[in-house]
């Protein structure tokens, strides 16, 4: 046997006809926010990210992106693991969001530098979308799918 053909023999084709829509949501979800933090930061106007800023704070898709290499794992090889990083990541957002909230020098909403400021719509960002992802992703079908898909 060549490498080749052993190479091709241990990877395993994506199913996606059987994978739950909401964890193909979540992936999609993941790279378009990881690409317009990219692209925002990078290339795209200071105007911009200093509108943003205030609402996603300096890392908009700090989780997010880190978490585009397991949520293709979890797609490619199920397993409860892969689904429990990237529920790390998400609760890690949480857990950095709050400390936001309740850093006492952090509650300025006026500040003059854009870039210190911090928007009352950023818990919505840090705390309440993350929090909506985990509900979403510990659902009972996205469980079984992982359960299933790693017995087999």
């Amino acid at each position: 046997m060549s490498c080749h053909e052993t190479i091709n023999s241990k990877v395993k084709p994506v199913r996606w006809r059987n994978m739950p829509p909401a964890l193909l949501l979540y992936l999609i979800f993941v790279i378009i926010v990881s690409v317009l933090d990219i692209v925002t930061g990078f290339f795209g106007p200071e105007k911009l990210r200093e509108i943003m800023m205030p609402i996603t704070g300096w890392n908009m898709s700090a989780c997010y992106m880190f978490s585009v290499f397991f949520v293709v794992t979890c797609c490619r090889y199920p397993s409860l693991g892969a689904r429990s990083t990237i529920l790390a990541f998400l609760w890690l957002t949480v857990l950095f969001g709050v400390i936001d909230i309740l850093l006492p020098w952090r509650k300025d909403f006026y500040d003059p530098n854009p870039y210190l400021r911090v928007s009352p719509w950023r818990p919505l960002w840090t705390i309440v979308l993350p929090i909506v992802w985990i509900i979403i992703l510990r659902t009972r079908r996205i469980t079984e799918f992982c359960k299933r898909e790693h017995a087999s």
